[in-house]
């Protein structure tokens, strides 16, 4: 049995690897970067990016919830990006001027960022202020690069609401609200864990006893027991953080 389960946690973590849709390595010392095509001879260093049909394009409204980072060098149709540090990232001031601390968000213009007001998806926080004095314009709007600390997630406008409550969750993993079917079905596999876990440590716990009782010299049975008992738990914690994890990017 406990060969069996370990055997299926390890299929579904490769089966997860397999489905990456990125290599990640290191292309610059301060950066974890990621390589991937792209058709889009208009991206530049400096681009907001997400992923669609597998190629990197730049991102907007339409598709800010798969952000894949930013852009930190290109080579022909391969694209790096990074998620991680402080990058150079193209900004406009087309919701206002950005000052540092500023949140950042995408703008209407495809890959190019603006000042965060209220709730929404953040790329990162701005490390200096807007500078129009190096702007160059594009259509009336007024883009430079400045450096983010880059930390992609929700901000939400609305904490201490339960709609605030979601958003808390979903933001390490989700980039985004949590859903109320989500957190069901979280709660749910939550229970089920706990409810197995404790069902094996009070079966083997009473076996234990039992064993004690019959034969109080039967340490290699009791230590059988304790191991198995150590054995199921680890494997059902880590198929739930596994389960919980797909149904948080599903």
């Amino acid at each position: 049995m406990r060969i069996k389960i370990t055997k299926y946690i390890f299929l579904i973590i490769f089966i997860l690897l397999i489905l990456s849709k990125g290599k990640i390595i290191p292309v610059q010392a301060q950066f974890l970067s990621t390589i991937y095509t792209t058709k889009d001879n208009t991206i530049r260093i400096g681009d907001i990016v997400s992923l669609k049909n597998n190629l990197i394009v730049k991102t907007t409204q339409a598709n800010i919830n798969n952000i894949q980072g930013i852009v930190i060098n290109r080579n022909k149709n391969f694209i790096y990006t990074s998620k991680n540090g402080v990058i150079e990232v193209l900004v406009s001031n087309q919701n206002g001027n950005i000052q540092r601390g500023d949140n950042i968000s995408i703008s209407t213009i495809p890959g190019v960022g603006e000042k965060l007001n209220g709730h929404g998806i953040s790329i990162g926080i701005a490390q200096s202020s807007f500078k129009n004095s190096i702007s160059k314009n594009y259509n009336g709007v007024k883009i430079e690069s400045i450096p983010i600390n880059i930390n992609i997630k929700y901000i939400n406008s609305n904490q201490g609401t339960f709609s605030g409550i979601l958003d808390g969750i979903g933001n390490p993993v989700l980039h985004k609200p949590l859903t109320f079917t989500q957190l069901i079905i979280i709660v749910i596999f939550t229970v089920l864990a706990l409810y197995l876990i404790i069902s094996f440590f009070l079966k083997y716990t009473k076996n234990t006893i039992t064993t004690i009782g019959r034969n109080p010299l039967g340490y290699l049975n009791i230590k059988e027991k304790i191991f198995k008992t150590i054995v199921y738990s680890i494997s059902i914690v880590i198929l739930y953080i596994i389960l919980t994890y797909i149904i948080l990017i599903l």
